[in-house]
């Protein structure tokens, strides 16, 4: 991604101080650490398909990808969406493993969120990378599976939050749910990634 220009738009900024004042300033290091691991994946997934990475933008939907070169075959489409959670998955175990040889917690609360963001990014839901791997594997399904993943995410969000649990989950299935009415079910140029 060496050369590609960045953009921090408005919403980006303002998801990154939702980021920070639910948490502490470690679990936002530990959460952008993680992140910069899972689009690393993708970035080099995007190399190896001979496609090169033109300008990366974080906006409050999440972290967004162009790039530039051959239109990406189905089996491509599915290698560069699984390289994000592959990614974060190995670099979750590496910290983890760290972690635990040098008692750090920071490396440890890295390894987690690494895992909960590899996880989440793995739901069928639009416009996660589940959801892209989905769509390159069977496109009919996509549209339906989508919907189902993110009105059950919501639901259980409500559920919890009716056990005084927060209302975080809820918010981020209503987010889905808002995200999956916008984008068509062809295979994007542009790629985003929550």
């Amino acid at each position: 991604m060496r050369g590609a220009a960045f953009d921090l738009t408005p919403g980006g900024i303002l998801l990154l101080a939702v980021l920070y004042f639910l948490g502490d300033v470690q679990i936002f290091a530990a959460l952008l650490f993680s992140a910069a691991i899972h689009e690393w994946g993708h970035g080099a997934a995007l190399k190896l398909c001979g496609c090169r990475v033109t300008r990366v933008r974080l906006d409050g939907t999440g972290l967004c990808m162009d790039y530039r070169g051959p239109r990406l075959s189905r089996p491509k489409a599915f290698f560069v969406a699984a390289a994000g959670p592959a990614a974060g998955a190995l670099g979750a175990w590496v910290t983890s493993f760290w972690g635990n040889w040098f008692g750090s917690p920071f490396l440890l609360l890295c390894a987690g969120t690494g895992l909960i963001l590899t996880v989440f990014n793995l739901l069928p839901a639009r416009p996660l990378d589940g959801w892209r791997m989905l769509t390159a594997l069977c496109p009919p399904l996509a549209e339906p599976v989508s919907f189902a993943a993110a009105l059950t995410v919501m639901t259980a969000g409500l559920w919890c939050a009716a056990r005084g649990t927060g209302i975080g989950l809820a918010v981020i299935g209503a987010i889905l749910l808002w995200q999956g009415s916008g984008e068509d079910a062809r295979l994007p140029r542009r790629k985003y990634v929550a």
